[in-house]
């Protein structure tokens, strides 16, 4: 399985090019060379051994539940290529559970849906863990405040979304323009039915209403650690 993943050539060019890059500066040229290739080379190392040890365990598990299961067939290469290329440049742990997820979820899936996959793996890429974190939310507005120790609500008549959002995540208070382009992103996404959270209504006919968009839902199904029988 490892030997599929060209990740460290691709790094190894990467290091490379930074490093001819870095020569080519007056006076600090070559010592930031070298600190690069001490500091940098070790750490893309690491990240891919840890990556590919965390798939590797995934799909154990999946070998050992599930019947016929195999790692060879096309769109599950194509997956682990996608998603490997991807954790080489991320470090932030929600968004490498959410493409080893990925890459886990393609290996047993029983319909095609090749390009879906693709696009979700690439929205994973272009989103923070905050896109991961909003969209759960507005799927589920109770289970994610219940898992925050956020319930039950205060008594709340009428309002908007905003206010559910910064009572489940208070360290979004006073950061509305950077949940506000959240929204839109994933409302242009296609993941998301809503593209504001300011509008004001009922407490159970909208500020706890799901938000989520059918397809946000199978995004999130995809980014959730299968559990085989």
């Amino acid at each position: 399985m490892t030997n599929q993943f060209p990740d460290t050539e691709r790094a190894e060019t990467l290091l490379g090019m930074a490093k001819v890059g870095l020569s080519v500066v007056p006076v600090l040229g070559g010592a930031a060379s070298e600190l690069l290739e001490v500091v940098l080379g070790p750490q893309i190392e690491r990240r891919r051994i840890e990556w590919l040890n965390s798939l590797a365990e995934g799909l154990e598990k999946l070998e050992e539940h599930v019947e016929g299961f195999r790692v060879d067939h096309p769109a599950l290469v194509s997956a682990m290529l996608q998603a490997g290329v991807i954790a080489l440049r991320n470090h932030n742990e929600e968004k490498l559970a959410a493409l080893r997820n990925a890459v886990l979820n393609v290996a047993i899936s029983s319909t095609p849906g090749e390009d879906e996959h693709e696009l979700f793996i690439a929205l994973i890429d272009t989103f923070t863990r905050w896109h991961l974190r909003v969209l759960a939310f507005l799927a589920d507005k109770d289970g994610t405040a219940d898992k925050r120790g956020k319930l039950p609500f205060p008594n709340w008549y009428m309002g908007g979304v905003s206010t559910v959002l910064e009572h489940v995540y208070p360290e979004l208070e006073g950061r509305r323009s950077l949940y506000d382009l959240i929204v839109s992103d994933l409302h242009r996404a296609g993941l998301a039915n809503i593209d504001t959270l300011h509008v004001t209504g009922t407490l159970e006919g909208y500020m706890l209403a799901k938000q989520s968009s059918e397809m946000g839902d199978r995004f999130l199904a995809f980014i959730t650690e299968p559990k085989p029988e």
